[in-house]
């Protein structure tokens, strides 16, 4: 162990270290770090930080006034690296609102595991009631909820003031969770924590409906897919496909029509809604949606019966169609959204839905297809672009090795 005198000669030679003023102060910083980290601002002495450093107390006040003055460079410090990393993590062209709130835990989850202790300046400061203190740490909680309800509301259809509660929401949550994280460290991995506590707040904020805009990939508003051909894209979070082909191609009805078919298919029991995949034309949506744990498969069969029943009443009276409330209320949003929409096809699972014109008024159908018929309408996706024949269509496929036509071709339609 060294002795006394040798250590005051190590502090001496420390002291006699002449460093550019960047890095003396970067050197000062550090070591008022661990000092406050360690013993809280009140505790902690300017004697002990310039012995730490390893220069006189003169030359600590060159660069600091006093301790006021360095507390608060070290907290503009960390404020600003958690500004950052937030900013960072939201500024990756991130197109799935999943993914931007997955991305606001991660930005603080690395913030408190990988800046040193500097969060608990932020986080736990024991000097909130010094003006200059306070006016910083509710600077940066404002500065971090913007930012969040900014990525939140992009293609969402809330109100600003409500983006901007749930970007409050969300900060709250995101810090308390890391540092509990950060507490319990060894508990669970770092990844699976995140994925954890943003899962759980991806819950609630789905349920808001989104626009197409935001829906539609960079590439297609680019024009990289022929405008002649259909748009589709693909929503991959669960077990139950939901498939989409809508005859228009003005987007404010596409949007109105989708938000009004998730809203339907939620009340069979989805929850999550995602989106992978589009392309231009006639819209047409192939997707995968989860169910909610807790209902079993024949739990989801007899929401599937209910509501072709309720389509079945409805093309003969609406008001019978009033049988099961939420479900009707939902369908009758829907077909509201097709009225500008001549030619429709729907899947949820088995159930098809199928609307075209007839006469003067349209048929709406639903029916449920059986295991063959599903295999088929998946080999033959082009099927749902036809929605007056698609049904016999599809006992075609599955009648024998016949290969099913288009309504307005005689050739048999390509294996997609």
């Amino acid at each position: 162990m060294a002795s006394h005198a040798e250590s005051q000669e190590q502090t001496l030679r420390a002291r006699s270290t002449r460093l550019p003023r960047h890095e003396r102060r970067r050197q000062l910083l550090d070591a008022g770090l661990e000092v406050f980290v360690s013993q809280g601002y009140h505790a902690a002495a300017m004697d002990e930080i310039a012995e730490r450093a390893g220069v006189s107390k003169p030359v600590l006040y060159q660069h600091f006034p006093g301790k006021l003055e360095l507390y608060l460079a070290l907290l503009d410090e960390s404020t600003a690296a958690l500004v950052d990393t937030m900013r960072d993590a939201l500024a990756s062209n991130l197109e799935d609102p999943k993914q931007r709130v997955a991305a606001t835990f991660g930005a603080y989850f690395e913030y408190v595991d990988g800046n040193g202790q500097a969060y608990r300046l932020v986080f736990e400061s024991d000097l909130s009631n010094e003006p200059a203190v306070r006016d910083r740490l509710e600077q940066v909680q404002r500065q971090c909820a913007d930012i969040v309800s900014q990525a939140i509301a992009e293609g969402a259809e809330i109100s600003d003031d409500e983006a901007h509660l749930i970007g409050v929401g969300l900060v709250g949550m995101a810090q308390v969770t890391a540092r509990y994280w950060l507490s319990t460290r060894g508990h669970l991995p770092r990844e699976a924590a995140e994925q954890l506590v943003a899962r759980l707040a991806w819950r609630g904020i789905s349920g808001f409906p989104r626009t197409l805009s935001d829906q539609i990939p960079e590439a297609v508003g680019a024009g990289k897919f022929d405008s002649a051909e259909s748009e589709a894209y693909s929503v991959s979070v669960g077990q139950m496909e939901i498939d989409i082909y809508l005859d228009t191609d003005e987007e404010d009805v596409a949007s109105s029509a989708f938000m009004a078919i998730d809203a339907l298919a939620r009340t069979l029991g989805v929850e999550d809604i995602a989106l992978t995949e589009i392309r231009r034309g006639s819209f047409i949506r192939r997707s995968k949606a989860s169910f909610q744990a807790t209902l079993s498969n024949d739990a989801v069969q007899q929401r599937l019966q209910t509501l072709e029943r309720l389509i079945e009443l409805w093309q003969v009276d609406p008001r019978q169609a009033e049988v099961d409330h939420r479900t009707s209320e939902a369908l009758a949003r829907m077909i509201n959204s097709l009225d500008n929409v001549p030619r429709a096809c729907i899947r949820f699972g088995s159930l098809l839905i199928v609307k075209y014109p007839e006469g003067s008024g349209y048929v709406l159908l639903g029916r449920q297809l059986s295991q063959p018929e599903i295999w088929a309408f998946e080999k033959y996706p082009e099927l749902q672009c036809h929605p007056e024949t698609v049904l016999n269509a599809l006992a075609l496929a599955v009648s024998g090795n016949n290969e099913p036509k288009s309504a307005h071709s005689d050739k048999p339609i390509q294996e997609a």
